[in-house]
């Protein structure tokens, strides 16, 4: 099977599970995942159906893994899945889609609230002025890629941090140090 949403990859948690013979643990480990995402979406006040926070839009968030001189790469499959599940619109593909190539500029026109770098190393100081340039006042953070990229019932854990970074104290979420990084 091969996940395309965050539904599929916690589905495929219980297939896994099942195959092995550890269903009722795979049940335990899905269910307080699931248990966290909603404890998340109380404290935020979360509005799914209107993609409201509190009666305000969800504000809108990147999900980058790859970009250049002139293009990023936003994450599909479940990465916009993740963003939502923490009170972000995520820019790019929708959820279970393919990863979205977007000019720079079309970026900027979107004007995310806070764009979240997933990769195996921060971007360069350059980087991080380009797109303070073109993006005042966005909120720039890295996560290493492998948090988003794996699926697992880890992601729960990488929502709760891409939560941290959109909504700051009000997530409820206290990263450790390195798994998420303000940049």
């Amino acid at each position: 099977m091969e996940p395309r949403t965050l539904k599929d990859v916690l589905s495929g948690v219980l297939a896994a599970g099942r195959a092995a013979g550890t269903l009722p643990e795979a049940m335990r480990v899905v269910g307080k995942g699931e248990e966290r995402l909603a404890v998340l979406a109380a404290r935020l006040g979360l509005d799914r159906r209107t993609g409201t926070i509190a009666g305000r839009p969800f504000p809108a968030a990147a999900l980058i893994t790859a970009f250049d001189a002139d293009t990023v790469t936003l994450a599909g499959r479940w990465g916009p899945d993740l963003l939502e599940k923490a009170g972000a619109r995520p820019l790019g593909p929708a959820p279970g889609e393919g990863d979205a190539v977007w000019s720079l500029d079309t970026l900027v026109r979107e004007a995310p609230a806070v764009v979240i770098f997933a990769g195996d190393e921060p971007p360069s100081s350059d980087v991080v002025s380009r797109f303070r340039a073109g993006l005042p006042g966005v909120r720039l953070f890295h996560i290493d890629a492998a948090r988003v990229n794996r699926p697992g019932p880890s992601l729960v854990r990488t929502v709760e941090l891409l939560a941290a970074a959109v909504h700051g104290a009000a997530a409820g979420i206290t990263p450790t140090p390195g798994e998420l990084v303000p940049l």
